[in-house]
């Protein structure tokens, strides 16, 4: 028996106050204030993991949870259905959302609500650090063929040392924390992290920010206009810029 907080339990209504129970089968059960258990929507995993996590309400998208770290309603719930997730990985090192298998070989495992991905940290002989959205893996649908499902073969890899574990992704950098098989830890900003995060602060109209990443980053500035052309020349987004 397994039992974990939410990972988003400052951020869900639903979530705060519960908890996520895993049972030695793999079974998900769902606890919730005033003592209730029932089963968890997220679906069994396909088998027993000893670390598990779990998005209470995955329709939350980066933009909500900003605005109410900056001042808005931190405990807000959703007005449309929520929707559960939950990772797994295995004494084996399979990585599983439910009973969907994402990796037969990783690692380690990371779930960043801010940036809204899954990362974690696959093994071989090429090790990488792969991204998988939290929004990909919400709306995958099983009965849809490989073309709508596309979403889940995840964004640009970052190459890695063998025997590297991801540790922490900070919620307000596009940055990794990944610790190295000498112990030593290092950051490092991979491009699934950095374009999502200045496309966010661009939409924010927050360009110093985003100004400041791309130069250090080398990401095209092009990008500022090309994002959405008609707000940034006609609905005041080149005054706010200058």
């Amino acid at each position: 028996l397994r039992v974990v907080n939410w990972s988003d339990t400052a951020h869900s209504a639903g979530a705060r106050g519960g908890a996520l129970l895993q049972l030695v089968d793999g079974t998900l059960l769902e606890y919730s204030q005033g003592g209730v258990v029932e089963l968890c929507d997220a679906g069994p995993l396909l088998e027993a993991c000893p670390w598990i996590a779990g998005v209470y309400d995955a329709t939350i998208d980066a933009t909500s949870i900003t605005s109410r770290e900056t001042g808005g309603d931190a405990l807000h719930g959703h007005d449309g259905p929520s929707k559960c997730l939950v990772i797994g990985l295995s004494s084996r090192y399979r990585l599983y959302c439910g009973e969907r298998l994402l990796s037969s070989a990783s690692s380690s495992f990371e779930i960043s609500l801010h940036h809204r991905f899954i990362t974690h940290v696959t093994i071989g002989s090429q090790p990488q650090l792969r991204f998988l959205s939290l929004a990909s893996l919400r709306d995958f649908d099983p009965l849809m063929g490989s073309d709508e499902n596309m979403a889940l073969d995840g964004y640009e890899p970052r190459n890695v040392e063998r025997g590297a574990r991801i540790v922490a992704i900070f919620p307000t950098k596009p940055m990794a924390i990944i610790q190295m098989p000498r112990g030593n830890l290092e950051s490092i900003s991979p491009r699934a992290l950095v374009l999502p995060f200045v496309m966010m602060k661009i939409q924010e109209g927050d360009f110093l920010t985003a100004l400041d990443i791309m130069r250090r980053q080398r990401v095209d500035m092009n990008l500022i206009v090309d994002l959405d052309p008609s707000h940034f020349l006609e609905k005041g987004g080149a005054e706010r810029f200058i």
